[in-house]
């Protein structure tokens, strides 16, 4: 007798923000006041801890709107974490890629974790009586566990860490491409997406005098990762350690790309090629 449909395998992605509980601690209300200053002013302004987690919601929506136009995606969003059903192993990867960049993009720190089993959607619903509110969101199945497990295996920083489950069903579809062994197996998870972009290619951005600075894919994902470190300085080494890991992490990526360049390398070609752009800027003044 075989499976029933409900039973067939999805694969999941578990996302969890990184540091929110001390975020909490050192930012316990949303706004911050302050003032009257050496001049009398007063003023309030929003606390890192509103920027991080509106940040890390408008990218789950942005997520979820384009998922929209290639076959859907079910998310259960919990406060600083969620899970996200896109069905296949192969399509949860590219997502996976795709969300890290954005919440990178967005210098919201978060790790990931990829699982598939099964997985069973029981209930979802809002009930309100009178002034109170319960929100419910019942659901559960192997794609669940596997997913958190890769999340929580140890392994820190910004990263996406496979459960062998992923591993398996990407190794039957013959598409292993995205996947990177770890420097050492962690809880039984062997490997990470590698979330740069396969490519080499630089963007153009605003830079000084309205010309457009030339910007290497790479360092700006690291320059964002410095964004993180600085707006979450001071931070203990347990904290930092999430930050170099990260770092670690793309060199890694780097290597597996074949860049053929450093890191350092990168940068001084990015230079040069701002050096030119502001030189034949100047001779067209």
């Amino acid at each position: 007798m075989g499976n029933r449909p409900e039973d067939d395998p999805r694969t999941l992605i578990f996302v969890d923000m990184l540091g929110f509980a001390e975020l909490t601690r050192r930012n316990p209300t949303r706004i911050a006041e302050w003032g009257p200053d050496e001049h009398g002013f007063i003023g309030s302004t929003t606390t890192l801890l509103q920027a991080r987690l509106g940040g890390f919601q408008r990218v789950l929506d942005s997520i979820v709107r384009k998922q929209s136009q290639y076959g859907g995606v079910s998310a259960h969003v919990f406060s600083d974490c969620a899970y996200l059903d896109v069905d296949t192993s192969i399509r949860a990867v590219e997502v996976a890629v795709d969300m890290m960049q954005e919440f990178i993009d967005a210098t919201v720190p978060v790790r990931m974790g990829v699982g598939r089993g099964t997985y069973y959607a029981f209930k979802h619903s809002i009930e309100k009586t009178g002034s109170d509110i319960i929100t419910k969101a019942l659901f559960a199945g192997t794609a669940v566990v596997h997913a958190f497990t890769a999340e929580s295996c140890g392994g820190k920083g910004c990263r996406v860490f496979v459960h062998r489950s992923v591993e398996d069903d990407l190794r039957s579809a013959r598409y292993a491409d995205p996947l990177m062994q770890l420097p050492e197996e962690l809880a039984g998870i062997r490997s990470e997406v590698c979330y740069l972009p396969h490519d080499v290619h630089m963007d153009e951005m605003d830079g000084r005098y309205n010309r457009k600075r030339i910007v290497d894919q790479d360092l700006l994902i690291l320059r964002r990762i410095e964004a993180m470190m600085q707006e979450s300085e001071p931070m203990d080494e347990k904290v930092r350690l999430q930050y170099t890991e990260t770092a670690a992490a793309v060199d890694r990526m780097r290597l597996r790309l074949r860049r053929g360049t450093t890191l350092e390398e990168a940068a001084m070609k990015e230079d040069e090629i701002n050096d030119e752009v502001d030189a034949a800027g100047d001779q067209g003044d």
